[in-house]
């Protein structure tokens, strides 16, 4: 599955907005946390625009470099972005390079007793890169496509709530995003996160994702999950800092329901940066 929500595992404890990376929390003035990692799905099964489970005739795999970044311009005002800039995707015999969404902005946070509130805005751009089909046919009646990406623009903003809890953290966020295709309709998204600060050196979560167009009904099948999509996801992340500022950063991600979407695992590894621990 194909997400444009970047990070989806947290720096450490949020006992400080110092340690935080989860919806909420702002970085202090000066931190800086980074995040590099690598998406990979490989499979053979399709959510189709009616909700359906197939399999396609080919098997198709989509990896990407994605990027997240976080630097505090005050301990109230954080810089956000993130993005994939460059994937490689798949189906059968042909493959291509693409760009996905890049996108900056800003998160606004302020204290709510122990908890922290904030709201977020970013705008973005996905170029038109990799935008040709790869590959289509017809599954179960229902005809299908492999795009890796969508050229559009989108503007999208958000609000966040973040608590400390006594062995790690929870987080929801809530946004609306508006996307210049005419073929797209705005999206409502959201998020949610169980934090568990296993140990010193291990962080562990438990996350969902909502992602639900405004449309009525999605017409068209796109494997690769880009473009006009519905679904919910849940995935697993772990942390393992085995330096004071760098981690090794494990994911999984699947989802309870979708449509015109992938319908395999999607496994990430990357490294993290935190100057703040």
């Amino acid at each position: 599955m194909r997400h444009t929500l970047a990070v989806l595992t947290a720096a450490a404890l949020l006992a400080s907005a110092a340690d935080a990376v989860a919806a909420g929390w702002t970085q202090p003035t000066g931190g800086l946390y980074l995040k590099l990692w690598e998406r990979s799905l490989v499979g053979t099964n399709a959510y189709l625009a009616d909700g359906s489970a197939g399999e396609v005739p080919e098997t198709y795999l989509d990896q990407a470099l994605n990027v997240y970044l976080e630097y505090g311009l005050t301990d109230a005002l954080t810089l956000v972005a993130f993005g994939a800039p460059v994937g490689y995707a798949a189906y059968g015999d042909e493959g291509a390079v693409y760009v996905g969404p890049l996108a900056a902005g800003l998160r606004y946070g302020l204290p709510l007793g122990r908890a922290r509130v904030a709201v977020e805005a970013h705008y973005g751009y996905a170029p038109d890169v990799g935008t040709d089909s790869l590959g289509s046919g017809v599954v179960d009646g229902e005809p299908f496509a492999y795009v890796p990406a969508v050229e559009t623009h989108r503007v999208e903003g958000e609000l966040q709530l973040g608590v400390p809890l006594s062995f790690g953290w929870t987080a929801a966020s809530a946004g609306y995003r508006w996307l210049s295709h005419d073929d797209l309709d705005p999206v409502l998204y959201g998020f949610a996160q169980l934090g568990w600060q296993a140990s010193a050196a291990w962080v562990l979560d438990l996350h969902f994702n909502l992602h639900e167009p405004s449309g009525v009904d999605i017409e068209a099948t796109n494997v690769a999950g880009v473009g006009q999509t519905r679904y919910l996801g849940f995935g697993v992340g772990a942390s393992w800092w085995f330096a004071q500022q760098w981690a090794l950063a494990l994911g999984f991600e699947g989802v309870a329901y979708a449509q015109s979407n992938a319908a395999t695992p999607t496994l990430t590894v990357g490294v993290e940066y935190s100057s703040t621990r």
